[in-house]
């Protein structure tokens, strides 16, 4: 028996975020269970609402933290992708 990592044997759970060159420098999207940080110039803002939408469209509604405060939660823009907020 060989060495082999956990996602090997356990199998690796990923969620495309919609985004082909994304996914394919993640190999496959976001790994389940984990935490990302994402940075970078003003169009990040686009990027993380394509995502959001994907993942709330696949059934893993995600946590954003916007420490920054450059995320302007545009309600009626989400509501037409299916985003409710309360």
């Amino acid at each position: 028996m060989s060495f082999q990592t956990a996602d090997k044997i356990e199998g690796r759970k990923v969620l495309p975020t919609g985004i082909t060159s994304l996914d394919s420098l993640l190999e496959g999207g976001l790994e389940l269970g984990l935490t990302y940080l994402f940075y970078g110039d003003k169009y990040i803002r686009d990027i993380l609402h394509r995502i959001l939408v994907h993942s709330q469209h696949s059934g893993f509604p995600p946590i954003i933290i916007d420490s920054g405060n450059t995320i302007n939660v545009e309600r009626k823009r989400l509501h037409r992708h299916g985003i409710e907020f309360p």
